[in-house]
């Protein structure tokens, strides 16, 4: 995974999608998409370049496997289980290990500020205000029921 130098410089030239691949649509409709990082990763042989979303929240949840992680300017190690979130319009990469287990979550602003009330608001600020990785490996029944919950709806 290349990391460009800036990415104020990278900001005009980076892909803007909808789901990695496919073109940018339907951000301001309620939208919510949940997929393996298997799904999508290999046919890219388990790199997903730089881009970003308009308007789409995501969390990558790594039960399994790993890789390397492009967050804007920050990289880091994904070490499992872990939840890698990502606000809208950040520039993100993946590098994952071959085989890596866990789920990709998208929503879009609207499923998540269509509370229309102050609850939405606050769950929007505690979620996706900065892009970060949480470690769950303190927290292994929440992993495990994260997991379930997503397997449940895939």
């Amino acid at each position: 995974m290349s990391i460009p130098p800036s990415i104020t410089e990278q900001q005009d030239s980076v892909p803007l999608y909808s789901l990695y691949g496919e073109e940018n649509a339907g951000e301001d409709s309620p939208f919510i998409h949940i997929e393996s990082i298997a799904a999508r990763s290999q046919l890219y042989a388990w790199e997903i370049d730089s881009h970003t979303h308009r308007g789409l929240l995501q969390s990558v949840i790594i039960l399994a496997g790993g890789g390397n992680i492009q967050l804007d300017d920050m990289i880091m190690q994904a070490t499992p289980p872990c939840a890698i979130v990502i606000p809208p319009a950040t520039i993100h990469a993946f590098t994952f290990e071959p085989g890596t287990h866990g789920y990709v979550l998208t929503i879009s602003e609207p499923m998540v500020l269509d509370a229309s009330s102050r609850q939405g608001l606050v769950l929007f600020d505690a979620l996706f205000v900065q892009p970060r990785s949480i470690d769950l490996s303190a927290h292994a029944s929440t992993a495990n029921s994260l997991e379930a919950l997503l397997v449940y709806l895939v």
